[in-house]
């Protein structure tokens, strides 16, 4: 278990942030096979949410965005439809 937490910090100019990391605990035995599962569940609720944006997208691949004098603003390729989604 890691926990993330934020540092303030100064350039001289700016003032800003820092994360910080801190291992704070490990996971084992029921704990770690709980962690894994839920992980395992939520993949597979992420693959079918970009499956499901992949097939918008290819239905609505002729819906380009236009400039301000209407012309076409950007061209879709292919290789742009594809949001990684693999067998795993």
């Amino acid at each position: 278990m890691v926990q993330i937490g934020l540092k303030k910090a100064s350039n001289g100019k700016d003032d800003y942030s820092v994360a910080t990391f801190r291992r704070i605990g490990d996971f084992d035995g029921e704990q770690l096979a709980n962690i894994k599962s839920y992980a395992d569940g939520f993949r597979g609720q992420i693959k079918m949410l970009l499956q499901q944006r992949m097939l918008d997208d290819t239905n609505h691949s002729e819906e380009l965005p236009t400039s301000v004098d209407g012309s076409t603003a950007y061209q879709r390729t292919d290789e742009e439809l594809n949001y990684g989604v693999t067998g795993n």
